[in-house]
């Protein structure tokens, strides 16, 4: 006696007009549909295999098979072509700031922005976008966007002194000193009496000696970025700290209490 078997159910999702299908649910019916022919298939094997299944049961497996794989043809055709056109809008095309590098891009940028302004046209919206501003400012943010980053400053103030000084931070630190003096310097003979030297054996006491340094910090690079905000800082209190170290070197007439501190005091001498 034949037994008439039911079909497989597929549920087709149905969008309507103005619905548009996403990249994910096409992955998603792709899949459902990818796992129902699979089973189909296994399904076909066994029956195709079995003697006792009728020439209807595998006629209606095969049909069904040939189905879903026509439906997965086509969805994944349509994957496939929406990934492709999204692949394609998120490479930058060439010829548009988005293609170049960083600094390349804000220089294109400005020149844009200089062109658009001497010629009365409008700023593109790239060109707004890679300066920092958009249609609302009238392009009053280009200016401490892109400049933050490009500090003016005055020559810092180097001491060269410094390396080869010695500047400890241990309070009453004191050390051996030795001064060596030489009565004749005159050259001697073979088997004549060596000259000698006089030593002076004392010691060099390190004192503590204070100043204020401050640093001049404007708006800009305040509002800048935190690694020119540091470096100007430090850099500027280091400028202080070596233009006084200098000052007191070289002093021809170094202040009471300084002496110590000059190349020209007669403190030094020995």
């Amino acid at each position: 006696m034949k037994q008439n078997k039911p079909f497989l159910k597929l549920d087709i999702q149905f969008f309507g007009e103005g619905s548009k299908v996403t990249l994910f649910e096409l992955q998603q019916n792709l899949v459902t549909i990818g796992q129902q022919l699979q089973k189909t298939e296994q399904e076909l094997s066994k029956k195709a295999a079995d003697p006792a299944a009728t020439t209807e049961e595998i006629r209606a497996l095969q049909s069904s098979k040939e189905d879903l794989r026509m439906r997965y043809n086509i969805i994944e055709k349509q994957k496939n072509e929406m990934e492709a056109d999204i692949k394609e809008k998120l490479i930058p095309k060439e010829g548009t700031l988005d293609a170049l590098d960083p600094k390349e891009k804000i220089v294109k940028a400005k020149a844009d922005l200089i062109r658009a302004t001497l010629r009365n046209a409008s700023i593109a919206p790239d060109v707004r976008q890679a300066l920092g501003d958009d249609s609302t400012t009238n392009g009053n943010k280009f200016l401490p966007k892109t400049v933050s980053n490009d500090i003016i400053a005055e020559p810092y103030v180097k001491n060269p002194l410094r390396e080869i000084s010695m500047v400890t931070q241990i309070s009453n630190l004191e050390l051996p000193k030795l001064a060596y003096t030489l009565d004749d310097d005159g050259f001697i003979q073979d088997k004549e009496t060596a000259k000698e030297l006089e030593l002076t054996g004392s010691t060099v006491a390190f004192g503590r000696h204070k100043l204020k340094v401050f640093a001049g910090v404007s708006e800009t690079i305040l509002n800048g970025t935190d690694t020119n905000l540091v470096s100007h800082v430090e850099r500027a209190l280091q400028s202080g700290v070596a233009a006084k170290e200098k000052k007191v070197a070289f002093a021809t007439s170094p202040a009471s209490g300084e002496e110590h501190m000059s190349f020209y005091s007669t403190q030094n001498a020995n």
